[in-house]
């Protein structure tokens, strides 16, 4: 007796009649979509939700049918229906059309399962029906690769069966075919590709199991494939090629002793195979590498050519890795020799001033290996000179000389010690004259087509002195000597092959005592005429002990955008040392080139004397000291007059202050001066400091005067006195202008 719910509907006479269910018919989203593999068993072709609503119905009876547009196979073998993964029904062999769409209107194209009682569906529980075939003829024969197959599922009534479980009516069915996503028939496949990152090679013969070719195989993701066979063919050179093996994955071949080459490789079934047995998975990738030993006879080119043949996994199918019958073209090996060189490296030190009392890296040299493996053995520095011979000055201001890998920053070991050698002067009597720092035993391994650059650190003494000449010295290192040994242990040096040097020199390194270090620290200002301004702020620090300052050089440029009837000037100069004006008698302040109206060359600033654009030299009458990180600070004011603020028609006034720097005289080698009088004076300023060199005019004097005072009775210096020759200009203290800083009118 039936029992559950039932529909009911008013009529016009209140009787009351049950209505029917329906059931619909969607395609899943799990139906099969992309490859089906050729000649696979089983294969799902098709998914369909089936949906009841009103009660529970039986599909006793459903049709399908594929087309396979391509190649027009009459049957799919062992077509099966599943319900919820369960199969219902027998197998039958499904028609197939060959051409359009399944015909709805006749069974003609179709396939008809009978499922009995075994396929219920119930409202609120749909049902997944799959169709499921393998991928072959009735005969066996497989579908064609390639192949463009679809399902529909038939949905009229005469060929969608079903009754309704409890009213045991016919339920509303399907008005049309249902389609399942188009898949193509596919076989897996393989891909052999020269790899990219190892590139030609150019190697010095003889060699041990080289890599002469390098390739990746690929696996298509349709199936895994069987590998059989590996090919390899070489272009020539075989009778100096020998033990000729494959790496392949995590696996190797057996060595053919004495491999043989093709007529024309590459074109046709290499000579040399290899019969494996090795599954490639879906979808991944190997190495595959050949290999093999180069006799000293070899010269000219190898190219390695490779084939790999195997059977698909689930379709059975012949495959190989290249169209062609030869195989794929791999790396050219050039046979040639190899070269050494040392030469100063792009990243070496910029010219530069140290102080003494810590270790100083001096220049970087850049040594190359190409094509062969080399060791260095010896490397020797000549040290203060731009050639071999080196200077007596450096080596009594060095105690020591280090090597350390530039790339890491850690120093050359041997037998666990940090490398070291003094510097010492080799006599006519052993074929040179040098002042070297020289290195023996090194035993640094360079692999061939690699590049290592070492840096040569200075280890200098706890203080340095003018009176022994060992302050204010250039210890540049020039590279003089280099002996190497290649991958077969045959010797070479510098002095018997010149080319083994390219750029023996480095930049400047000048060593003293100690050494000052100057920094804007101003900041840019607004201020109104006639008001005090800073005109410039900056510290002075010393490094590596105290150091004294005799004289400093400002450029001072006055803007009149406006060109006012009454142009802007400066008077009423200060100077100030950590916030404190120094007075006349401390430091004066004088400008250096004559006002044409106004002050003369020299005019004491401090004054009413005024001045517009001009250069102001700063000189310290005693000399000022700084101790050693402990940074003095200083500045510069003067009265800003007749400062105009912008207008609708022209800019503000302004005043750019920094200190210069003068090529030609800043950027050359560093003078020191062991006197101050006579021509180190600027003539017509009898009662002033205007230190200059000999021969020049007071408006070249250097940016810069100070001392570190390394003299061991250093005297007060004033313009009247002799001094120690513990003076210098600005030479590498001063690499460019300082930053500027500006005043501008409000």
């Amino acid at each position: 007796l039936a029992s559950g719910a039932f529909p009911l509907q008013a009529t016009s006479n209140g009787v009351q009649t049950v209505a029917s269910g329906t059931i619909t018919v969607s395609k899943a989203l799990s139906s099969a979509s992309g490859n089906v593999v050729l000649g696979a068993s089983n294969q799902p072709l098709a998914d369909y939700t089936l949906t009841a609503a009103g009660e529970p119905i039986k599909v006793t009876d459903l049709y399908f049918c594929v087309s396979d547009a391509t190649t027009s196979p009459l049957f799919f073998r062992n077509g099966a229906v599943y319900a919820n993964g369960v199969q219902v029904g027998s197998t039958a062999n499904i028609s197939a059309t060959g051409t359009g769409a399944c015909n709805s209107s006749t069974t003609t194209a179709s396939t008809h399962f009978s499922l009995g009682s075994a396929l219920i569906v119930t409202p609120g529980s749909p049902v997944t029906v799959q169709l499921r075939a393998d991928i072959k003829e009735v005969s066996g024969t497989a579908v064609a690769n390639g192949d463009s197959v679809s399902v529909q599922l038939i949905g009229t009534s005469t060929y969608f069966i079903a009754q309704d479980m409890i009213s045991l009516a016919t339920p509303t069915a399907p008005t049309g075919n249902t389609a399942g996503n188009t898949l193509t028939v596919a076989q897996g496949s393989l891909s052999l590709a020269k790899y990219g990152a190892y590139n030609n090679q150019t190697i010095v013969v003889p060699q041990t199991n080289y890599k002469i070719g390098h390739f990746t195989l690929t696996g298509s993701t349709t199936e895994a494939t069987n590998i059989n066979t590996i090919y390899v063919d070489l272009s020539s050179n075989t009778t100096t090629i020998t033990n000729l093996y494959v790496k392949y994955g995590t696996q190797q071949t057996t060595s053919i002793a004495s491999p043989t080459a093709a007529t024309t490789p590459g074109s046709t079934i290499p000579n040399n195979s290899y019969s494996v047995a090795y599954t490639l998975p879906a979808g991944q990738t190997i190495d595959v590498q050949v290999f093999g030993d180069i006799n000293a006879l070899a010269s000219g080119t190898a190219v390695a050519y490779v084939r790999m043949d195997g059977t698909t996994a689930n379709s059975v199918q012949s495959v190989k890795t290249n169209s062609a019958t030869g195989g794929v073209t791999g790396q050219t090996i050039t046979f040639g020799s190899g070269s050494f060189v040392g030469t100063q490296d792009p990243g070496t030190t910029v010219s530069q001033a140290v102080a003494s009392g810590s270790p100083v890296t001096a220049g970087v040299f850049k040594f190359t290996a190409q094509n062969d493996a080399y060791t260095i053995n010896e490397l020797k520095f000549s040290l203060g000179a731009t050639t071999s011979a080196g200077a007596a000055a450096a080596a009594n201001s060095i105690t020591s000389v280090a090597l350390k890998d530039n790339a890491t920053g850690q120093p050359i070991m041997l037998n666990g010690v940090a490398v070291t050698a003094p510097v010492q002067y080799l006599t006519a009597s052993t074929g040179q004259s040098q002042y070297v720092a020289y290195f023996t035993g090194l035993g640094l391994a360079m692999p061939a087509n690699t590049v290592k650059s070492l840096a040569v650190v200075l280890n200098l003494p706890s203080t340095l002195s003018s009176d022994t000449a060992t302050t204010n010295v250039d210890l540049e290192p020039y590279l003089t000597y280099i002996k190497v040994a290649n991958s077969g242990g045959t010797p070479s040096n510098s002095d018997t092959t010149s080319s083994l040097i390219s750029t023996a020199t480095v930049n400047k390194t000048y060593a003293f005592k100690a050494i000052p270090s100057v920094a804007y620290v101003g900041v840019d200002s607004h201020a109104s005429t006639g008001s005090q301004v800073e005109l410039y702020k900056y510290t002075v620090n010393a490094i590596g002990g105290p150091v004294t300052v005799k004289q400093l050089k400002f450029l001072v440029t006055v803007n009149n955008p406006a060109a006012s009837a009454l142009p802007p000037y400066l008077n009423n100069f200060v100077f100030f040392k950590n916030g404190v004006p120094l007075s006349n008698s401390i430091a004066t302040i004088e400008n250096m080139t004559a006002v044409t109206g106004g002050a003369a060359s020299g005019s004491d600033l401090r004054s009413t004397n005024t001045i517009a654009s001009n250069t102001v030299v700063v000189t310290f009458v005693t000399e000022d000291s700084v101790s050693m990180n402990t940074p003095a600070t200083y500045q510069l004011k003067a009265n800003v007059n007749n400062f105009h603020a912008a207008t609708s028609t022209a800019g503000a006034d302004s005043v750019s202050t920094y200190i210069p720097f003068t090529a030609g005289s800043d950027d050359t080698v560093t003078t020191a001066y062991s006197t101050f009088g006579g021509a180190r004076l600027a003539a017509t300023i009898p009662t002033s400091m205007f230190l200059v060199a000999p021969g020049t005019t007071a408006v070249n004097a250097p940016a810069l005067i100070w001392s570190d005072g390394s003299a061991s009775n250093p005297t007060i210096h004033n313009y009247t006195a002799g001094s120690s020759a513990d003076w210098y200009d600005s030479y590498l203290i001063l690499t460019a202008a300082t930053t500027p800083e500006n005043v501008v009118a409000q």
